[in-house]
């Protein structure tokens, strides 16, 4: 089963918080991020007082951390989610959260984050949360 990593779990890699390392290693071959995720993470980057300290871990990370980029299917697959919230009443989580949802659901991949309460209201999406203990 593939699992796709959202920023905040990207960053507890890089900082090897002890619950999320021990669930990646094991699962490494089947884990990757999306490039939309990596644009939030160089875009904060470029914001702290060791920029270029930072933008090494996130090279360093790519080494390991395969991006998709995403793509008409995933888009389509937003869309979807959209729709299926706003008709069940619910807004969708921010925006790039609900971008990385439908890059999860249209892969068939569980979406691995420290906030999965927010992905709740989505249907159909396979969610882990790695940051508790085993």
């Amino acid at each position: 089963m593939p699992y796709l990593l959202d920023a905040q779990t990207c960053l507890a890699l890089l900082a090897d918080v002890p619950s999320v390392r021990q669930r990646y290693e094991p699962l490494s071959t089947s884990c990757f991020t999306s490039s939309l995720v990596y644009a939030d993470l160089y875009s904060a980057a470029c914001t702290l007082p060791n920029e270029a300290e930072r933008l090494a871990d996130l090279e360093r990370l790519q080494n390991f951390l395969y991006p998709i980029d995403f793509d008409r299917s995933h888009a389509r697959e937003y869309s979807r989610i959209v729709k299926e919230l706003r008709a069940g009443g619910h807004e969708p989580p921010r925006l790039l959260a609900a971008l990385v949802a439908a890059i999860a659901r249209a892969t068939k991949s569980t979406l691995v984050t420290a906030e999965p309460e927010a992905f709740l209201p989505i249907g159909g999406l396979r969610v882990e949360n790695w940051f508790s203990s085993l």
